[in-house]
């Protein structure tokens, strides 16, 4: 499967999330709408960030690869960081929620037609065809790497509740 599909997809269903929240926010809708908002949110964010880490090694030329690793992570920073202080920023010039929600809207279409405009990365990679038995052995490696599994529950509480940081618009007129 192609990573920039799935990362097309994810960022457009993050897309509708945002202009329903946005729509929440505005018409002051029920906050149980919020969190089946966020749960969306945070599942598409569990299938962005190995598409978008897989499609690096693909499009990055090599010799450039350590160095867009290093910078990676500072920039995922920087941007969880900036990101809530510029949607205060907007709230307090606004006074309301709800252009936090179109800014994030925007800019999560914008990401995914950047990523529909890549080319197909170029060569092949060897791959066994998805079967059962293929899926069972990815899981019992991952169980039986404690390093790895523990990384991957991290990530997973991690994706679920990471969303919670859309909640910072909303009890920021408080």
């Amino acid at each position: 499967l192609d990573r920039r599909w799935i990362g097309v997809a994810a960022q457009t269903v993050r897309a509708c999330s945002s202009l329903f929240l946005l729509f929440i926010s505005y018409t002051q809708g029920p906050v149980w709408a919020v969190y089946v908002c966020l749960f969306v949110n945070g599942a598409m964010r569990a299938f962005h960030a190995p598409a978008r880490t897989a499609l690096m090694t693909q499009i990055m030329p090599m010799v450039r690869f350590a160095n867009a690793v290093r910078w990676n992570p500072s920039g995922f920073q920087l941007a969880s960081g900036c990101g809530p202080a510029l949607g205060g920023v907007v709230i307090a010039g606004f006074g309301c929620a709800w252009p936090v929600y179109a800014l994030d809207h925007l800019t999560s279409l914008v990401n995914a037609l950047c990523l529909a405009s890549l080319r197909k990365p170029k060569g092949q990679f060897s791959r066994e065809p998805l079967s059962k038995e293929t899926l069972l052995a990815g899981l019992r490696f991952v169980w039986s790497t404690k390093v790895i599994l523990g990384a991957v529950t991290l990530d997973l509480f991690a994706v679920l509740f990471g969303g919670l940081f859309v909640l910072i618009a909303l009890f920021g007129r408080f």
